[in-house]
């Protein structure tokens, strides 16, 4: 459903249900592959084994994700989604990221010692990441947006520029597309609410920690 208000002669959609369940469906598809990184590492849950895992799904994860999949419905000519990414079959974005996966797993083993398990720990390194990049936007988010799209988006020719696209969805991927949500919204309203994501950021990351140590 598309509500549209006609402005200086042309229509201007003020409300796109598709964006809400696009923004809704992409946000779920992350916190599967990020429970199932969990379950990997099953035989290492505590004995309440699956307290950890509601905490972290029902209590933020799943309602900031209704939140702003609802905000992504309204004013959607504010904010235009970047074209999509693509993959360009090449043999630099192959090994490039190969390089990226291996390179952010043996970088992500410093949290072991924090009790998480490898692979969750990714889920961690990502976290801990997205969070400090969220604090960040705060008052630079034009600046957070840009180096996004600049080692996402732009052309691409060598192995280093594919490293650095993979890192960069890693360590600031979901602070972009929440960025990218939070400006349909009025200034105040939207350093508000990047603030409290920021903080659910941080929450999310140390409850993995939960997940595994309860």
């Amino acid at each position: 459903m598309v509500t549209k208000l006609k402005s200086g002669g042309k229509e201007s959609k003020r409300f796109s249900l598709k964006n809400g369940f696009k923004f809704f469906l992409n946000a779920n598809i992350l916190l599967f592959v990020i429970v199932m990184l969990f379950v990997i590492n099953k035989n290492s849950w505590p004995e309440d084994e699956l307290t950890g895992v509601y905490v972290f799904l029902f209590v933020f994860a799943e309602p900031a994700s209704i939140l702003l999949s609802i905000i992504s419905c309204f004013s959607p000519d504010k904010m235009a989604f970047p074209r999509k990414m693509k993959w360009s079959h090449s043999k630099e974005e192959w090994i490039g990221f190969g390089i990226a996966v291996v390179g952010l797993s043996l970088f992500s083993l410093i949290f072991l010692g924090a009790g998480v398990p490898w692979p969750s720990t990714i889920v961690f390194l990502m976290l801990m990441t997205n969070a400090m990049f969220a604090l960040y936007s705060i008052l630079f988010h034009p600046i957070t947006i840009g180096l996004y799209r600049a080692n996402v988006y732009d052309k691409k020719e060598t192995i280093a520029d594919y490293i650095f696209k993979y890192i960069a969805i890693c360590f600031s991927g979901v602070n972009y597309y929440i960025q990218l949500t939070l400006l349909r919204l009025p200034l105040l309203i939207n350093k508000l609410f990047a603030i409290v994501f920021a903080l659910i950021l941080i929450w999310q990351a140390f409850t993995v920690i939960g997940v595994f140590n309860l």
